[in-house]
């Protein structure tokens, strides 16, 4: 209990009401606002994360599976806490049963209680730490701060039990920065046909299972690629998160059109704009990050190392830019290209079986997409030099080869 005096004071107006289960709701309901804020906050920050890991071009798929389930994990909170709500206070009044609750209004202060008959708790609320206050249904509901504490409480008046100076309590509410009066519009229950629920049910469900059908697509499409292999194909195929937008946007409409009848869909209209979002920022990560298949790269390295490359083939090639100074490339050889090439590299002295003369220029990312590599060559563009590291240099080309594969693969910097 808040530490405070009554002595030499008299209360100018009281109130005792019994807490029902629709008040107790609607109270904590209208008083989670700011919950419902922070929760919205960090929403929006996993968005922003999302988005920043697109923008950086980063490849990796545990960092933004976390990301994916902490967006969802935050919007299903969201959704679900008017319910979780309700499950609480149900379970409250189980264990603990209806209270009266009995508030006394003085000169700058108010002294809120719940009386039970194994409890009796009150906490003083000043006046001026009433933050926000709604007059709705015969109610005033309003949130304030405790002293010394950050939480957000929140309670109410039953405007029908006052007794005492009634105009000055609520001229005490109506002065509150954040005050607002609100008419309950009484609708009749809509009733949705059968087929139309299960529909929308259905709807729901496709818009959620979206999030996953699109990556799902995705791989397919990259394993059906040339070059399955290569770190950008899978980025380059999330377009197809934006193909399946019309599932999210459906909802959306529908939700809108049958929530303005008085039909229960505001799951269908949160959840498509949830998904529709989220497949928006993944279908980002093939613009962001640009993927080419000119053959004409193999000639630009073949002018820079003065090494013959074969013309013919498959290659993708994701291009040096302001964030990422290093040009990635892998090309794969067939048939008569791909015998010539090995048949080359066999007797070339520039092409090692390993990387021990130039392993610390290479960066261990390098190391591991091609540890299982058969051919390797590190030209020092500044130097004019093969498979050595030991002179300082700005500029080099290393490139690894897959026999079995017949895949090359070339980093650029």
């Amino acid at each position: 209990m808040d530490n405070f005096s009554q002595q030499n004071q008299q209360s100018f107006a009281n109130c005792k009401f019994n807490t029902n289960r629709d008040v107790m709701i609607t109270m904590l309901t209208w008083g989670s606002a700011e919950g419902k804020r922070n929760l919205g906050i960090l929403f929006v920050a996993s968005f922003l994360a999302l988005v920043l890991i697109v923008a950086l071009g980063s490849e990796s798929v545990v960092l933004i599976g976390i990301f994916l389930f902490l967006s969802m994990l935050l919007g299903m909170s969201f959704l679900n806490q008017n319910k979780i709500i309700q499950k609480n206070v149900d379970k409250f009044i189980k264990t603990k049963g209806l209270s009266f609750t009995t508030i006394d209004f003085y000169d700058s202060y108010m002294i809120v209680g719940n009386q039970r008959e194994v409890e009796n708790n009150a906490i003083l609320v000043a006046y001026d730490k009433i933050k926000s206050s709604v007059q709705q249904d015969g109610y005033i509901y309003f949130t304030f701060r405790r002293d010394g504490s950050k939480k957000t409480w929140a309670s109410c008046v039953c405007i029908d039990a006052l007794q005492g100076d009634v105009q000055r309590v609520l001229q005490i509410f109506a002065n509150v920065k954040n005050f607002s009066q609100k008419t309950t519009v009484q609708r009749q229950p809509a009733l949705l046909s059968d087929k139309t629920r299960v529909f929308l049910i259905a709807l729901f469900v496709l818009t959620i299972l979206s999030l996953w059908i699109a990556p799902m697509i995705a791989n397919m499409l990259v394993q059906s690629s040339p070059l399955p292999q290569f770190t950008g194909t899978l980025p380059e195929k999330m377009w197809v998160c934006w193909a399946l937008l019309p599932i999210p946007v459906l909802s959306i409409c529908l939700g809108v059109y049958f929530g303005k009848k008085g039909y229960k869909a505001k799951k269908n209209v949160v959840a498509g704009f949830i998904i529709a979002v989220l497949l928006v920022l993944f279908g980002c990560f093939s613009v962001f990050i640009k993927v080419e298949h000119d053959m004409a790269f193999l000639n630009e390295i073949e002018v820079v190392t003065s090494m013959t490359l074969p013309d013919q083939g498959d290659i993708s090639v994701i291009e040096a830019n302001e964030s990422n100074p290093e040009t990635q490339a892998l090309a794969r050889f067939y048939d008569e290209q791909k015998t010539q090439f090995e048949n080359m590299i066999s007797t070339d002295d520039r092409w090692q079986n390993n990387v021990n003369g130039f392993y610390s220029a290479i960066d261990l990312y390098h190391h591991a997409v091609t540890q299982d590599y058969d051919k390797f060559c590190f030209y020092d563009v500044t130097n004019k030099t093969f498979n050595n590291s030991n002179l300082p240099t700005s500029s080099f080309v290393f490139m690894a080869y897959d026999i079995e594969d017949g895949l090359l693969y070339i980093i650029y910097v």
